[in-house]
Formats: C-alpha cells, structure tokens, sequence
C-alpha cells in the first residue's frame, strides 16, 4: 500500500492537489491511502505519533511552521519519504535540495507536471524495494521479478502461480514451505508467517488452494470478495491436507512498501 500525506493550510489546495494524485492513479494498480493536514503542525503531529508516509505533498508557506521546516523534520527523524513541495513561490527551491526533495512545483501547476513529479517520486520508492526472486518457469527457462510486483500466489501441490501487477501470471514448481523460506531470505523481515489451527467452522473459505495475497490486492474488486481484509494486516491463506482430514491456516504478509 503506498502512503500519500497532502499538507497545506488551504482547503481548497488540498483538494486540488488530491484530485491531481487520484487523477495520476487512475492507470495504476496500486493501494492507495491519503491522509490531509491542515498545518505543517498538524503533519508532524501526525509523525511524532508514528505515522509513516510513503509520499509528502507538501506546501511550503505556511503560518506558524513553514512546509521546509516539515520537511527538515522528517528528515531529522530518518524518514525516507519523498517529498514533492507545491507552492506560489520559488525562493525556497534551492532550500528544497538540503531536505532531498524529489520535485518543487509552483502553483498553478499542470497535471502533466504533477505526473512527471509523481513517477519520480514512484521510480525512487520502487529502487529502495527492488528485492527480486529468481523463478523457474514450469516448461523450462528462468524469470527474475521484483517482489513488488508480486500481487499474490497460488499454489497448487507443487505448482505456484505467481500473478504480477500488469495481468500476467507465470508458473514455477515449489511448494508453500520452499516459498516461506525463500521470501524469508530474500525479503529480509519484510514477511511475516504465523500458522495456527483452525477451527471447524471458519469464517471465509477458499477453494482447495492455498494463497499469498499482497498488500495491493484490493484493487482487484475479485480478490477483494475471495477474503475480506484489512490492507497491511495479516491475510488467511487456508491449506486442505484431504489425507489427514484437518486444515491449518498460514498467514503471510506482503506489504509494497516498507
């Protein structure tokens, strides 16, 4: 899920500027969140309290704290977030360059302009979560892919689907505990795994598949009604052992961004 903070002490920005964000993603699979502030105090406010943002889109005169020293602030804190200032002045723009801002934008600004910040912006992120699995294709050959591109996976025995984010889906013989154990390795504590058993009667049912599901799933309106959940929170996979008569439930994450 990717994290977008709009902070600008003018009602009427935030909404432009929001409607600019949702406009750039309207050819994207991506989750999104957005979460507005009214003052730069507001956003550190929101940071002091463990909020973590992906994206900043930032004005930079503002009363009382100036968006600068927002952004001087995260930086402080050792955030990596990328930061897009859009302002009615350009006296700040070199100041821009000691808080590594991605873009500085001045007001009014084109969405073509606000799509060339964002796949700056986009690009950076996708760099600092490039982790990749090596895959060997069922029928012969290799395929490396990002994990971030990984929507979710399915496994069938010892067949895996794997399903990206543009539509395509590629096959690779391993089972769910060869899986476990190379995103452990590869994602370095970005994947959490939690088995349990499960009751008689559980709450969502799949069929005699088991599943990985990503963070970005939702936005496919399908694999939302397979298994209701909460973005970024830990998601059933459900596994059928028909010789042994049980079930057990492995539970995995995998968030986007981190």
């Amino acid at each position: 899920m990717l994290r977008i903070a709009i902070c600008d002490d003018q009602a009427e920005q935030v909404q432009l500027i929001r409607k600019a964000a949702e406009n750039y993603f309207k050819t994207k699979r991506e989750f999104v969140s957005y979460e507005d502030f009214d003052s730069a105090f507001a956003f550190i406010d929101a940071i002091e309290h463990g909020a973590v943002f992906d994206i900043v889109l930032l004005d930079v005169c503002m009363p009382g704290l100036s968006g600068m020293d927002a952004a001087q602030e995260l930086r402080n804190r050792h955030s990596r977030a990328e930061i897009i200032f859009l302002t009615t002045s350009d006296e700040f723009a070199v100041d821009a360059f000691a808080v590594k801002a991605t873009d500085y934008l001045l007001k009014p600004f084109t969405q073509n302009q606000f799509n060339k910040a964002m796949d700056r912006a986009f690009s950076y992120i996708r760099q600092r979560n490039s982790a990749k699995m090596i895959f060997r294709l069922v029928g012969g050959g290799i395929r490396v892919e990002e994990i971030a591109r990984i929507l979710y996976m399915e496994s069938h025995g010892h067949i895996i689907q794997v399903h990206l984010n543009d539509d395509t889906m590629l096959e690779t013989r391993k089972s769910i505990q060869e899986m476990k154990e190379e995103l452990d390795k590869d994602c370095a504590g970005t994947v959490r795994f939690a088995q349990q058993g499960l009751p008689r009667e559980p709450q969502c049912h799949s069929s005699d598949q088991d599943r990985i599901r990503g963070d970005s799933w939702p936005s496919h309106p399908a694999r939302q009604a397979q298994v209701p959940g909460i973005p970024g929170t830990l998601l059933p996979i459900h596994v059928r052992h028909l010789k042994a008569n049980r079930k057990r439930e492995l539970h995995v994450q995998l968030p986007l961004f981190v």
